[in-house]
């Protein structure tokens, strides 16, 4: 699944062993998850996978044993059990899929994230969350490795409020080497504290 990030084939044999071994929630929940992937709200079927990755997240609250152990610098707060809809919280296809950058500052912020990343490149993890309270150092730190350039889906959620800040995080994005490949970029701004 790592290798082939891209081919579902691997997530459903993975489903298929699950059901075998005792974990039918879990299988249920790739499936779905897999078969809502290409789903467009127009689409006949798309309601009933949606009613359906609803019910088969059931387990997820229960489910932390299924992030990868993360380097320092790396975090899964709330992202993987937030926001439970159709892109159920940091989840893709079936597996975990975004990882945060953790904002608590410390002057080795920069060289402990570069440090770290090579590792992420042996998850299922290809999205990234940052919070732009981060020192833009950080972000410009994980976006020139390796795991940088794999990044598939950006996150940038800016609770400061002064302006420009989410500008200057998604510019260094746009003009880093996994800029062709963003399936999904998100940026927001909360000027209410």
């Amino acid at each position: 699944m790592i290798a082939h990030a891209e081919d579902d084939t691997p997530r459903l044999v993975y489903a298929d062993w699950l059901d075998e071994n005792g974990d039918p929630d879990r299988a249920a929940f790739i499936r779905t998850q897999v078969a809502l992937w290409d789903k467009n709200p127009s689409d006949a079927d798309y309601r009933d996978c949606v009613e359906s990755l609803e019910e088969a997240c059931s387990f997820l609250p229960h489910s932390r044993s299924l992030a990868p152990s993360l380097p320092a610098g790396f975090r899964f707060d709330e992202i993987l059990h937030s926001t439970l809809d159709s892109g159920s919280g940091g989840y893709r296809r079936g597996f975990p899929h975004l990882v945060e950058l953790d904002y608590n500052y410390e002057p080795e912020f920069s060289e402990k994230l570069h440090a770290g990343c090579p590792a992420l490149l042996d998850t299922t993890l290809r999205g990234i969350c940052v919070y732009t309270v981060l020192p833009h150092e950080g972000v410009q730190s994980v976006l020139a490795s390796e795991f940088g350039e794999s990044l598939t889906s950006f996150l940038s959620y800016n609770q400061e409020s002064a302006p420009g800040t989410s500008h200057g995080t998604v510019q260094t994005l746009l003009s880093s080497a996994c800029a062709s490949k963003l399936t999904w970029l998100e940026t927001w701004q909360d000027s209410v504290r």
